[in-house]
């Protein structure tokens, strides 16, 4: 996990990776995914940002057979969003996400989406 910020520019990035021990398997099923992202402050309420990802998975091992193909198709995802700070406990923001899956043409699962994200105050009153 990175992150980096200066003036109006701020990047994350995350990598992670998984590997699931099931008995019986020479080589275990494994998960690879992260992402990167790149946000810019427009204007006091307005910000852009960008952000590609990618889930990539192993060729499992039992005793009897290696499988020729990752045993779940690699991912690869990018986005582009826009986001609107309505008030300190608001935000509007406007997304558009595609996704590659590796042995399909093209891209699957395009999503253009409006999202409202606010914060309740009365909750973390109450958890406390």
């Amino acid at each position: 996990d990175v992150q980096w910020a200066r003036g109006r520019w701020s990047t994350t990035g995350e990598w992670q990776w998984f590997q699931f021990q099931y008995p019986g398997f020479r080589t275990s099923p494994a998960v690879s995914s992260g992402y990167a992202e790149a946000k810019a402050v427009l204007t006091p309420r307005i910000y852009g940002a960008v952000r590609a990802s990618y889930q990539a998975h192993n060729r499992v091992e039992d005793q009897l057979s290696r499988s020729s193909q990752p045993f779940q198709p690699n991912l690869q995802a990018y986005e582009f969003a826009l986001g609107f700070h309505l008030n300190h406990f608001q935000l509007l923001k406007l997304g558009y996400e595609w996704v590659r899956t590796a042995g399909y043409p093209g891209s699957r699962d395009n999503v253009l989406g409006l999202q409202f994200v606010t914060s309740i105050n009365a909750l973390s009153k109450v958890i406390r």
